[in-house]
């Protein structure tokens, strides 16, 4: 259980305040932590009518644009982070799949962009979300679940390829509302890992996206076991009625109803052999919270 002590924590980046992300850094590194997940290593949301190089734009929404962050932030991204101690550590990845009616091999192209913009940084991990469509799918296009299989069987195998020549591996998250019939069930999600067939590839284990599902989380993590490569550890209440996004308070742990000694036995019992990655800002409460709840663990089993 000693890399249940590695602590890897959240920056959201926005429109990089590098001032404000070197603080950041310092501050996580004075309370333990070693190194960064980041939310939006890829890209800014600018205004739709931004006058952003158009070679730099990802892709147009209604309401803005998704712009790549530039050679030379990236740079001084991992400056920050080697004149602070840390290390980068895995990155939210974008869409997954092309636009509906798309050939799965279309998505290659920014998936490989993407991966090069993740080396030059250090990243060595990507977290992805399955059956997430680019922007300006609509939902009475998406294909049958035989489908969806076959194309992100295609999919995952050429970024799980291409994302190995930088020495990058990828996960799928779990639970995250794009394909709920594959990543909220534990032997369907395997099942299309063995499939893809890459060495690759495992499991983020979102403990508040299945908690909320309804999954007993500790039973959970057992069935995937040494599937799991990362893990996105935050709080909430569960099901309480309201929507999905309602639900997902992604409080500091232990500031809700999940059972983390629990948990954290399961992971023990499964072998776990990753960092401890926790998808919420407020790094000093988990780090304490999840230290006292690791202790308490450990006198259980004395």
């Amino acid at each position: 259980m000693r890399n249940f002590e590695t602590l890897e924590g959240l920056c959201e980046l926005r429109q990089l305040d590098l001032e404000a992300f070197e603080a950041r850094c310092r501050g996580m590194y004075q309370d333990g932590y070693r190194h960064v997940y980041f939310s939006d290593l890829f890209f800014a949301a600018e205004p739709a009518d931004t006058q952003t190089d158009e070679s730099r734009i990802l892709w147009r929404e209604p309401t803005m644009a998704i712009v790549a962050r530039t050679n030379e932030q990236l740079l001084a991204i991992r400056d920050v982070l080697d004149r602070t101690g840390m290390t980068p550590g895995g990155a939210h990845f974008l869409q997954s799949m092309p636009k509906s009616g798309q050939a799965p091999e279309t998505i290659l192209p920014l998936h490989r962009r993407l991966l090069e913009m993740a080396a030059l940084v250090g990243i060595t991990r990507v977290t992805t979300h399955a059956g997430w469509r680019l922007p300006g799918s609509l939902e009475q296009d998406a294909p049958s679940h035989e489908k969806m299989y076959e194309d992100s069987l295609v999919a995952y195998r050429a970024l799980c390829q291409e994302a190995a020549k930088h020495g990058i591996n990828v996960a799928i998250e779990t639970a995250c509302q794009s394909w709920s019939w594959l990543d909220e069930n534990p032997k369907r999600l395997c099942e299309f890992i063995d499939n893809v067939n890459e060495k690759n590839l495992g499991i983020c284990f979102d403990c508040g996206h299945l908690f909320i599902a309804g999954l007993e989380l500790a039973t959970a993590f057992r069935e995937m076991g040494t599937y799991v490569c990362e893990t996105h550890y935050h709080d909430n209440d569960g099901a309480t009625g309201g929507t999905f996004v309602e639900c997902d308070l992604h409080n500091p742990i232990g500031k809700g109803k999940i059972d983390w000694p629990a948990l954290i036995a399961a992971m023990r019992d499964a072998n776990y052999a990753g960092m401890i990655t926790f998808e919420q800002n407020d790094y000093q409460t988990n780090s304490k919270q999840w230290r006292y709840m690791l202790e308490k663990v450990q006198k259980g089993a004395a």
